[in-house]
Parts: structure tokens; sequence; C-alpha cells
């Protein structure tokens, strides 16, 4: 990655031919467009997606998930357990990739996320699907996951971002 990315996840690798690598950035008015490469194998893809509203400093996360790896099934598990975050408000992120061209077709849990990215629809290329909701409350976001329309070999992340504190205003009597 160029430079000023940091890796949440620097590369599960599931079986042979499928890993899986998520980093972040906080971007400025002066970005640029990055150039994504990879070291090795065929093909990447790769996606950037922004948030706004997360915290200006240190890392954006309040909780970073471990990754879940799958062998080929329907099921795409971004968390098996869910984790606890510790912020009202946080904005929980669903990160998955299968290994072949597949789309997801229903999420589970509650909020149901809205699903920002599922792509690319090209054959013989691994799917990228990014999905979001708003936990309000902290707490525990239960287990995540999605279905696949066709079984492959995947993996999966919940990452949730901390708010920018909002500022208690007393107005006087």
């Amino acid at each position: 990655m160029p430079s000023g990315w940091t890796a949440w996840e620097s590369g599960t690798t599931n079986g042979s031919t499928l890993k899986f690598s998520v980093f972040w950035k906080r971007a400025t008015s002066s970005e640029s467009n990055p150039i994504v490469s990879h070291t090795s194998g065929s093909y990447i893809d790769a996606v950037i997606v922004a948030y706004r509203g997360c915290v200006t400093s240190g890392d954006p996360a309040d909780v970073n998930g471990a990754t879940v790896s799958t062998s080929a099934s329907t099921t795409l598990n971004y968390s098996t357990a869910g984790f606890n975050t510790s912020v009202n408000g946080d904005m929980v992120v669903e990160i998955g990739s299968p290994q072949i061209n597949t789309t997801s077709s229903s999420y589970n849990g509650s909020p149901t996320p809205i699903e920002r990215v599922d792509g690319p629809t090209a054959a013989n290329y691994h799917q990228l699907i990014v999905a979001d909701f708003t936990l309000t409350a902290a707490g525990n976001t239960g287990a995540r996951k999605s279905t696949l329309a066709a079984s492959a070999i995947n993996c999966g992340k919940l990452i949730a971002l901390k708010p920018v504190p909002r500022l208690a205003m007393r107005i006087p009597d």
C-alpha cells in the first residue's frame, strides 16, 4: 500500500488462492488517487470506502474484530459471536470477500446493514462486499453474517468505527 495506510488485517490466507487484507487511512483535503498493488498472485480486487464523522485522531476503530475464514459455504461470517462496543453511535462495518463471483443476497441481525459494495460482477474475479449499520447504544453487535448466492471460500471482518464525540450543551435557566 502507499505511504500512510495502516493494516487492520494484513493478510489472512484462506486456502491457497484467497488473501484478505483491510487497511485504513485518514483522508485529508490534499488526498490523491492511491495506487493499490500487491506482490504476488494473478490479480487483485480492491475497493476504497470513505466514512466521515469518525474521530479525528488515533485509530478510528472502537473494536477491530478478528477475521473469520470459512471453507466453501453460502454463509459469509463477519463475526461468529459479535463483539462489545464501548461507544454509543459506532458505525459497524461488515467487510467480506468470497473467492468467486457471487453476490450477498441477505444479511442477518438488527439493525439490518445497508449494503455499500457488492462487486465486481465480472466472471472469474473475487467479490468484495461492504455493508454497515449504526449501533445506537454501546453493546454487543451479535453474530453477523450474510448469505451468498453461491458457495465459496470466503473471509469476513467486523469493525466498529468511533464517532466524533458530541458536545453536551447546557442552556442556562
